[in-house]
């Protein structure tokens, strides 16, 4: 098991989205705020966020999942697919 804090999955996932040209500054701000939505909705510990000591956590198996969830949006960017992507979407 991988764990994080919330921020720092954050900054991860926008470093990862800075790397690919298709990925745009308004499309990574657009997951980003869509994250947020999804851990306030988030509050009864089930899944990948969890609190531990009063901070919020992202539970990876590992750190290719991190890569896997930018690579998801990449090809739903380029398959023109992001309304299908955001379709029941969870972390």
């Amino acid at each position: 098991m991988f764990k994080m804090p919330v921020e720092e999955f954050k900054a991860e996932i926008a470093v990862e989205m800075s790397g690919y040209e298709d990925i745009t500054q308004a499309l990574a701000q657009d997951w980003l705020n869509r994250l947020e939505a999804y851990i306030a909705e988030k509050r009864d510990g089930k899944g990948k966020i969890v609190e531990e000591d009063g901070e919020r956590m992202v539970v990876l198996e590992d750190e290719s999942e991190l890569f896997g969830i930018v690579d998801k949006y990449l090809l739903a960017i380029e398959d023109g697919a992001l309304e299908e992507y955001w379709q029941g979407w969870e972390l």
